[in-house]
């Protein structure tokens, strides 16, 4: 029972030093951020994203428009490694907004101190 122990304990720990290894890492989707994305359950309030470059990729940076009824708030970003981070001003008052990448690239969840919310690409 000891060696079945042992025995799988190192082997969890192997794939798990293998499993974060940058040469062995897990791939990451290339995003075409550009694109307007909504508030998904706020019909009222949506986000556009123009990248700073026509491409996908896995990173890069990008300005945008917050659009909430008639108010629109200016913001700018970045992403990278599944996460993106962007700053809404104007009436927002530079609120800041962390969030990952979910369903394969198509929705994004994110959060500043006040609210978490999932923004979902617009297909046409």
């Amino acid at each position: 029972m000891r060696t079945r122990t042992l025995t799988l304990t190192l082997i969890a720990g192997t794939l798990f030093i293998g499993g974060c290894s940058d040469s062995t890492g897990l791939a990451l989707p290339e995003l075409v951020i550009t694109n307007t994305w909504d508030v998904e359950g706020d019909s009222d309030r949506d986000f556009s994203f123009q990248a700073n470059t026509d491409e996908p990729g896995t990173s890069g940076t990008f300005t945008g428009t917050e659009f909430v009824g008639a108010v629109e708030n200016p913001l700018s970003g970045s992403w990278g490694n599944g996460e993106l981070t962007f700053t809404v001003g104007g009436t927002r008052d530079d609120a800041v907004y962390y969030g990952t990448f979910t369903n394969l690239t198509n929705r994004i969840t994110v959060s500043t101190s006040g609210e978490t919310i999932t923004l979902v690409r617009q297909t046409n």
